[in-house]
């Protein structure tokens, strides 16, 4: 009777031991050290969707990906010299195909027969390490953002030069017809690398915008002809879902830019033809995936939802991590230049939005945008560019740079003008000269970023100093952030680099006009 109760006892306490065991939430198992399962608890069951009859006897390699195989052979030989516990991270695709990331506790344990096995209890990291890998990710894209951004605005000095001279000799040099031809194709060159400067500021969130209220399901509509004529015939472009009116506060060329360039990518992705779907409306919040870390304020009206999905290749998961840093590029040498995403991103962010990407190779891509939504229901009215010079009455204009190539070109463009001109390099010697300047200086144009004090400082130093002499700020740098405070400080217009004559010259005569 006391052996039956000894027995009892024992059986009682076992079933105890097993019912805390799978009722733990951590993974546990037991494994031979050729990696073959001799014991598993019901959540390790659970997590990969597989039976014990399914996973005893078997090894545990083919739940792990491809690449953990060597290191977890190397890890057991370990375990097995040191016998002492040991930590591990796997990561492989589980049941809902999606990758996933384990860490374990391993330590090697010894049966009463003798055996010798090798005990894991793992808890899973998914979210942990993505949170990680998107914070890897931020800090990498700005810390290339801010190096592209230094040289765009360096290369943006140099176009300004070559502009303004070019735009001077076309329009007020006396030359032939064959020089002229030849001076209007160095300024559309200067154009098109004034664009390819403006992809690397929109990717470095520190592109110049002009926003205003603007309807997105308008914009779209505008935008499709163009979009057409790009497609071949073989590609189906549709509107899906839309509320008929989506206001955001943004500007209007950029967020074209970005219909544009999310359609070029998808029609590259659809070699053989396809379909390409734009869905529009306005939800409440965004998933917890995007912003990652970033403090976010849910703006009044919600979000503006947009979707742009195709049918088409699929980016593989290997790619997804990378898709917007610049330079990177899935396609063929010479078929894109890797800024396309990266700059739909910046611009993307640079509006206080997010952009959520999803891929399988052979089944397509989905892109999803969210943007703060506007509640109200008014469009602002936006400007034609000017395409006339204005010229003065010899008004005397303080021109402040620090750059002395882009100086004498900002010299030359505005007396060809018919201004005169003063110069300083930075806002000390500016100021010094509104001061002391017997002349009656009309307009101060003034750079935004110099040594000592840029124009913004001058502006401020200007309004303490009671000077009255209004102020135009040329800026290679995004004001967003300041412009109205600067506006309600004083600041009389912006332009930004690099600027055509006409732009120049209408917004002087503008201000100078009051």
């Amino acid at each position: 009777e006391s052996q039956q109760a000894t027995a009892a006892i024992l059986h009682e306490r076992e079933q105890q031991l097993a019912a805390i065991v799978n009722s733990n939430i951590d993974l546990i198992c037991r494994f031979t050290p050729d990696t073959r399962l001799v014991f598993v608890n019901d959540t390790y069951c659970r997590y990969f969707g597989r039976s014990r009859e399914e996973l005893l006897g078997h090894s545990f390699l083919n739940l792990v990906s491809i690449e953990n195989v060597d290191d977890i052979h190397e890890h057991i030989a370990l375990l097995l010299t040191d016998r002492t516990p040991m930590t591990s991270e796997v990561h492989g695709v589980g049941p809902d195909d999606e990758e996933h990331w384990i860490q374990w506790v391993d330590q090697v344990v010894e049966t009463a027969d003798g055996q010798m096995l090798i005990q894991a209890v793992g808890r899973d990291i998914t979210e942990q390490r993505r949170s990680e890998m998107q914070l890897r990710q931020r800090d990498r894209l700005a810390a290339i953002g801010q190096l592209a951004a230094g040289i765009a605005h360096d290369f943006n000095n140099i176009l300004a030069v070559i502009s303004i001279y070019a735009q001077l000799l076309i329009r007020v040099g006396n030359i032939d017809d064959a020089s002229r031809q030849k001076l209007q194709i160095i300024d559309e060159q200067t154009e098109r690398a004034t664009s390819l400067t403006n992809k690397i500021l929109d990717y470095s969130r520190r592109s110049v915008m002009s926003r205003r209220s603007l309807d997105l399901c308008g914009l779209w509509t505008s935008t499709i002809e163009m979009l057409k004529r790009i497609l071949p015939e073989n590609i189906e472009l549709e509107l899906g879902e839309s509320p008929g009116q989506l206001l955001v506060y943004g500007d209007e060329t950029r967020l074209q830019q970005v219909f544009l360039n999310l359609v070029v990518n998808a029609r590259d992705a659809l070699p053989d033809g396809g379909r390409i779907c734009i869905k529009m409306r306005q939800v409440a919040t965004v998933p917890d995936a995007l912003f990652g870390a970033e403090s976010l304020a849910e703006p009044d009206a919600g979000w503006a939802e947009i979707v742009v999905a195709d049918n088409g290749v699929g980016v593989a998961a290997t790619a997804l991590p990378h898709i917007f840093e610049p330079f990177y590029s899935t396609k063929a040498p010479g078929k894109g230049t890797g800024l396309g995403l990266a700059q739909v991103h910046g611009i993307i962010k640079q509006h206080g939005g997010d952009i959520l990407v999803e891929s399988e190779p052979g089944k397509g891509t989905v892109f999803t945008i969210y943007l703060p939504a506007l509640a109200e229901k008014t469009l602002e009215a936006v400007a034609a560019p000017p395409d006339e010079l204005v010229y003065g009455q010899g008004e005397l204009l303080l021109l402040v740079e620090d750059d002395a190539q882009v100086l004498a070109a900002l010299v030359d463009g505005i007396s060809a003008l018919q201004y005169r001109t003063v110069t300083a390099t930075n806002g000390v010697e500016a100021l010094a000269i509104l001061k002391n300047s017997t002349d009656e200086i009309a307009l101060v144009v003034s750079d935004a970023v110099m040594p000592d004090m840029g124009g913004i400082g001058l502006l401020q130093a200007m309004q303490t100093a009671a000077l009255v002499q209004p102020l135009i700020i040329v800026t290679g740098h995004p004001l967003d952030g300041q412009l109205e405070q600067l506006q309600a400080a004083g600041l009389a217009a912006y332009l930004t680099k690099p600027y055509s004559l006409e732009q120049l010259s209408v917004t002087i005569a503008k201000v100078l006009a009051g």
